[in-house]
């Protein structure tokens, strides 16, 4: 269930690449690729002494069940190769220049797939001892706050509480129980909505909106509600807690045409 950032490198040789014709793809089913960027970074970069420019990819890599796999990724290419034996263009690479090298060195298109090098990955279970019952698969580290649409109110007028979970992980399975129905309040179905920073979604908050409606006129207390999860760096299940919220709510105004008629 964790989510992991991930760097995905495809190094093009100058002049001899004619074009990039997907992007990256995953060669597993134990694994998810998920919110890959569609526009990749670039820069040059000379390797061993040969100018290339190496295309970066951002994303997050979700393990679907424990074990031990191999990770390959695949790019599909088109190339130009030369024709000519390996004698005749040794000549052509003391050029340099890549264009002069296509012009002195007969080149065909060839499509191909570039693949990376095999790469082994663990994956451990979540451990069952010390599971909280309410674990709904959040793993990362997250930190959890609450507020109200204000902090004073008239009895029947709706209030929204904001739950924010902040953080790092799969954010796909960040829930909240919020608030539910009691003597004090009314509660309604909240919504979710999530801002990040990060491209690939690793970083960021959840926030959920819920709508609440003051039963009585008094002093309520939105009690503190909590967030489980399990954190990787620690190997342990934690509980985040928020700090309860007061409201103070007054009672309605009476209209004058609702008011009883005066004693005689």
């Amino acid at each position: 269930g964790e989510s992991v950032p991930v760097e995905i490198q495809v190094g093009m040789r100058d002049g001899f690449v004619a074009s990039l014709n997907g992007l990256p793809k995953l060669n597993s089913s134990d694994f998810t690729l998920n919110n890959l960027s569609r526009q990749p970074a670039h820069a040059a970069k000379t390797i061993d002494g040969t100018p290339f420019t190496v295309y970066t990819w951002h994303s997050l890599l979700g393990a679907v069940k424990p074990g031990t796999f191999s990770l390959i990724f695949e790019t599909p290419l088109t190339v130009r190769i030369r024709t000519r034996p390996r004698q005749d263009y040794m000549l052509d690479d003391l050029l340099g220049d890549p264009f002069m090298q296509n012009i002195f060195g007969t080149t065909v298109q060839k499509d191909i797939t570039a693949t990376s090098p095999e790469a082994a990955m663990t994956v451990v279970p979540l451990p069952t001892e010390g599971r909280p019952p309410d674990f709904g698969g959040a793993v990362g580290s997250f930190k959890i706050s609450t507020d109200v649409s204000a902090a004073k109110s008239t009895a029947g007028d709706p209030l929204t509480l904001r739950v924010h979970i902040t953080g790092a992980g799969n954010f796909d399975r960040v829930e909240s129980r919020m608030l539910s129905g009691d003597g004090q309040w009314r509660t309604y179905e909240p919504k979710a909505s999530f801002n990040s920073p990060d491209p690939t979604g690793h970083r960021g908050e959840k926030i959920f909106e819920q709508p609440l409606i003051a039963s009585q006129p008094g002093t309520h207390t939105i009690p503190s509600l909590k967030f489980t999860y399990f954190d990787p760096s620690t190997r342990r299940y934690e509980t985040a807690q928020s700090a309860p919220l007061t409201v103070a709510v007054s009672a309605a105004a009476t209209s004058a045409g609702n008011e009883p008629p005066p004693a005689p």
